[in-house]
């Protein structure tokens, strides 16, 4: 690659890569295009707008047919500063589900995680949530400000 070849820095995001794969056989580690919260992988969740999707009830055939959606989103979205994330499971699809006052393992959900402004934007949900469409109306009702936006709830103690 270009980049690598001429020194410039391609992530300041490695160090779950650097977790994942010590021997370094992947490196040049580049920033995937989707994160997966379920490998506790949250990149600069808390600095920048993301859509999310959680979908931790849905079954290993749906969630992957869902990311190569989301993953065929993001490659055409052209968004600086935007995040996307999929929620397979683990404790922090269960925290974010918490702070956005959705029910616990429910239905596929998709949102824009707002961190930065303390909330999160509505978007599809059941399994309307893991088309490619919906992905990119989501993102369309956030850019135009068309989505319910909600305040992210602190945890109770």
């Amino acid at each position: 690659q270009k980049s690598v070849a001429e020194g410039k820095i391609i992530t300041t995001e490695a160090r779950n890569s650097l977790v994942q794969d010590p021997k370094g056989d992947e490196f040049p580690w580049y920033p995937p295009l989707v994160r997966d919260l379920g490998n506790n992988d949250i990149g600069r969740l808390n600095e920048i707008p993301s859509l999310m999707l959680l979908c931790e009830g849905v079954t290993k055939d749906e969630r992957q047919h869902a990311e190569a959606n989301l993953i065929e989103v993001a490659k055409e979205c052209g968004l600086d500063d935007f995040g996307f994330f999929i929620a397979s499971g683990g404790p922090l699809a269960g925290r974010v589900r918490e702070l956005c006052q959705l029910p616990e393992g429910g239905e596929p959900q998709l949102i824009v995680m707002d961190i930065p402004n303390t909330g999160f934007y509505v978007g599809a949900s059941a399994h309307d949530a893991l088309t490619a469409g919906s992905m990119r109306d989501t993102i369309t009702g956030w850019q135009e400000k068309n989505l319910e936006f909600r305040s992210l709830t602190p945890p109770s103690q």
